[in-house]
């Protein structure tokens, strides 16, 4: 009985599960968030490049593709609230992502020059030479005028992604804004959330593309209809989000979703949840818990355990000490149960 939209980057391709998902067809903006404004963020100057990683036009918010998203959601907003019926608008943006182009204004929130970069540039100290970061920004951008590496490359990285953030709340606070007009925000279900954490320079790294805390990490916000309002640092899962909805709507979950309802966290935010987090990308197995995360690489079982609570920045591999020991069993037996978990299931 719902009516069901999705505007903007929600899945990873406009015609992905098209058919079984939505009301009417899939929208994505004409603006291509991979394409600057400016001529010259479009010279290519390396093989394979897309064109320059960062751009900070002198535009209005819709003349990039996540102001037009906020734009069409809005409208969309006000076309379900006179359809009446119940629905289920989902509302992707593409920022903070790469490349880093934002209108000018939001780059001027910051000075360049107060922007602390990482202090720990540098590889993980017994890391497995499988860990790997994202190599996109090296190989499909051009870093114009900086050196790869260098502080004044790391300041300027931090500072277009911190512009695309800050892009990117306006766009939230434009349709939360339009939510309230319109009178839909006391029995509407609201969620913010990522799709993965991102690097920003720690390890000299930049991006996602593994399982090390920073990349694994989301936002996950949610207001409506009984939560209570608090911060719960329980942990939980993405794959819970789908079933959590369900439960919140009335509607019952379908035997095929993974993950389980986090409800009970709505109401009492300093409620526990999940003993650990299962994560997973290519050759990277993980589970991650209060106190720990532990990694197998598939290509020759390298491990990597970091203590969270001593090392949150996951600077030093503690998988080989003997101090370590029993903990390093327990997180290798906790991995390989939601690991087989994973592999029984069947849709």
């Amino acid at each position: 009985g719902y009516t069901t939209i999705t505007n903007g980057k929600i899945f990873h391709h406009r015609k992905d599960t098209q058919d079984r998902s939505w009301s009417e067809p899939a929208w994505k903006s004409d603006i291509h968030p991979l394409r600057g404004l400016k001529p010259e963020t479009m010279i290519k100057k390396g093989k394979g490049t897309i064109g320059l990683i960062y751009e900070d036009a002198d535009v209005a918010d819709d003349k990039y593709s996540d102001g037009d998203t906020a734009r069409k959601t809005i409208a969309d907003l006000k076309r379900l609230k006179e359809g009446g019926k119940p629905f289920f608008l989902a509302c992707g943006f593409d920022k903070p992502h790469l490349p880093f182009y934002a209108p000018k204004r939001y780059w001027d929130l910051y000075e360049r020059d107060q922007i602390k970069i990482a202090d720990n540039r540098y590889r993980p100290k017994h890391a497995p030479k499988g860990l790997k970061g994202s190599n996109e920004y090296r190989k499909q951008y051009d870093l114009g005028e900086y050196e790869d590496g260098s502080e004044d490359f790391h300041r300027m990285m931090r500072h277009g992604y911190l512009a695309c953030v800050s892009y990117v709340d306006k766009q939230v606070g434009k349709v939360l804004a339009e939510l309230e007009a319109l009178g839909l925000a006391d029995n509407t279900i609201v969620v913010i959330w990522g799709d993965h954490g991102f690097h920003l320079g720690e390890h000299t790294f930049w991006g996602k593309h593994n399982t090390m805390h920073l990349a694994t990490r989301v936002p996950l916000i949610i207001r409506g209809p009984g939560v209570e309002a608090g911060v719960s640092h329980a942990i939980v899962e993405t794959s819970d989000l789908f079933p959590t909805l369900c439960e919140m709507a009335g509607v019952e979950t379908p035997a095929t979703v993974q993950g389980k309802s986090f409800t009970s966290l709505l109401g009492d935010p300093s409620a526990s949840f999940r003993d650990a987090a299962y994560c997973r990308y290519y050759a990277y197995n993980a589970v991650i818990t209060e106190g720990f995360s532990y990694t197998r690489l598939g290509e020759g079982n390298s491990e990597m355990l970091y203590d969270l609570k001593e090392d949150p920045d996951e600077n030093v591999n503690v998988a080989g000490e003997e101090a370590h020991a029993e903990t390093l069993v327990r997180m290798r037996t906790l991995l390989d149960e939601r690991d087989a978990a994973a592999e029984a299931w069947k849709p």
